[in-house]
């Protein structure tokens, strides 16, 4: 059978419609639920036109004649991908989502990888393939080449122009009010995500970054010099959602451990973001969400900052995926790879690792000092692989990383069994610091960056836009346990402090919590936004 011969153009304009009908289902999908009580075929075609005509001239703009084939095999594929997530996990792809793929590590990316995932790709991407290597593209000079590439595009911004002609009033209120529609439009959000992200991972401004604290003192209730040194370990956690903690109301107990640990739980904490690259980094930088933008966040110190600054030393003790450039002025260790028998492997730790690397750093402790531990904690989504066989309470649980291969039972069992672990690890922690008391005084607080969705909605996993995060993205805990001998040097009211916790805050909370729990002075303390500001003398 002869093969067809194409102009590069036709191929193009072929590409972009199938992935319309092909790739797009979570932008239809969504756009059907926006458009409810509206004639869905009617607006499905005008929206579907302006998606093919944009798809097409950004096609046009960036396929050259002589290697159509290729780019446009490339484009395929990268949308098959993208259709994938968006599909089964609601994911929607904007600059913090390119930057969690960016930043994350090898052993975290291979748990995306799954024969559903290599299925899925196929299903959508096959026929195009097979198609453009089927065909042959015409072959014309430049001058013809770029007089059929102009026509093309004017026939690109026609169709967008005549299809919004159609029904312009419906048009602009939807792409007024709803935003997210844009990061569902694959490939195109692509585009737009890899934008963003430039413009706002910029690097920081030459020389030192701006200094915040400079002004912090210790207060009058640190004791004289000689006695002993005082150790926060704060705990930063990983995809923990409030909705899903025993001791928050929970109808499952999946924090028996905590719960006898006198610990204080706030529940009504909203963070910062939907993923660890935007709230990490956002919770320490005293910012606070409203104001918060990675690159004046990279430019300016944070909270270690103004702690190393006040005498502690400070420590980053990493079993994730990195501090996001918090600790870049402070030391950070990395135990994400250690060969600790029966709690690492090829691909990676259980967060016991960080009780031991605790133990072994309190007893050598001499000054105050200041450790944080980021936790692997919940994250997805292969959480089975986050709790060791001694914690599959909850069965049957999913023991694949191809969530869609499991049932909402097995995936909300794996994830609880992630909880309980946690609860576990978190109570070691606690037992450790107390059984330093001698030695030292101890407070512990914890807080997890961002929370998880479990098939909520149809949202799985975490990342999605503040404009559409659910509930379970949104809300995490923050824990806090403290050391009867830091009460009575602290001369803080433990009664105060456990009504305290019953009040809604978030992770702007964090940068004058802490601040507030080590007595420290300092002009950029806000008073206000600090949980348990009344349960401690400032003087």
């Amino acid at each position: 059978m002869r093969r067809p011969i194409l102009s590069s153009e036709w191929l193009i304009l072929a590409t972009a419609l199938y992935l319309v009908l092909a790739a797009n289902g979570s932008f239809l999908r969504h756009l059907n639920a926006v458009l409810a009580g509206v004639d869905f075929a009617t607006q499905a075609l005008v929206f579907g036109s302006v998606l093919v005509g944009l798809i097409a001239a950004l096609l046009a703009l960036i396929t050259p004649s002589r290697f159509a084939r290729s780019v446009l095999a490339v484009v395929v594929v990268i949308a098959a991908v993208l259709a994938f997530f968006m599909d089964h996990y609601g994911a929607v792809i904007d600059r913090h989502a390119l930057q969690s793929v960016l930043e994350t590590d090898a052993r975290e990316g291979i748990e995306w990888l799954s024969p559903a995932m290599l299925r899925g790709v196929l299903a959508v991407a096959l026929p195009p393939l097979a198609a453009l290597a089927w065909v042959r593209v015409h072959a014309r000079s430049w001058p013809q080449a770029l007089k059929a590439r102009a026509v093309l595009l004017g026939v690109c911004f026609g169709l967008v122009a005549v299809a919004i002609a159609l029904d312009y009033r419906t048009m602009a209120s939807v792409a007024r009010n709803h935003a997210e529609l844009r990061d569902l439009a694959n490939p195109i959000n692509l585009v737009n995500a890899t934008r963003s992200y430039l413009k706002h991972a910029r690097a920081p401004q030459a020389g030192a970054p701006a200094v915040v604290g400079g002004d912090v003192q210790r207060g009058e209730t640190w004791p004289a010099a000689g006695k002993r040194p005082l150790v926060l370990v704060l705990v930063v956690g990983e995809s923990l959602r409030s909705a899903s903690l025993g001791l928050l109301g929970y109808a499952r107990d999946t924090t028996p451990e905590l719960a006898r640990r006198d610990v204080v739980a706030f529940g009504e904490v909203h963070a910062c973001g939907t993923n660890t690259a935007t709230s990490v980094p956002c919770m320490f930088s005293g910012l606070g969400a409203a104001d918060y933008d990675e690159g004046r966040a990279r430019s300016r110190e944070n909270l270690l900052d103004v702690l190393r600054r006040a005498g502690f030393d400070v420590v980053w003790i990493d079993n994730n995926t990195g501090s996001k450039h918090v600790a870049d002025r402070v030391v950070e260790v990395d135990v994400a790879a250690a060969t600790r028998p029966r709690i690492c492997n090829e691909r990676g730790c259980f967060d016991h690792v960080l009780v031991s690397e605790l133990e072994e750093r309190l007893a050598k402790i001499e000054r105050d000092t200041v450790l944080v531990l980021h936790q692997k904690g919940s994250h997805g989504p292969a959480y089975f692989e986050r709790y060791p066989e001694a914690f599959r309470r909850f069965r049957p649980d999913c023991r694949s990383n191809a969530l869609q291969d499991c049932s909402h039972e097995q995936l909300v069992n794996s994830y609880d069994n992630t909880v309980l672990y946690s609860d576990h690890e978190l109570s070691e922690m606690i037992d450790v610091l107390a059984a330093a008391r001698d030695r030292v005084d101890g407070l512990f607080l914890y807080v997890s960056d961002h929370g998880e969705s479990t098939g909520e909605h149809g949202y799985y996993l975490h990342g999605a836009p503040a404009l559409i995060a659910p509930e379970e993205q949104t809300r995490v805990p923050m824990l806090l346990w403290l050391a009867p001998e830091y009460l009575a040097r602290r001369k803080l009211d433990r009664n105060c402090v456990n009504v305290r916790g019953g009040t809604h805050t978030s992770h702007d909370a964090l940068f004058p919590l802490v601040l507030g729990l080590l007595d420290l002075h300092t002009a950029v303390y806000d008073a206000s936004l600090d949980p348990i500001t009344a349960c401690a003398p400032r003087l």
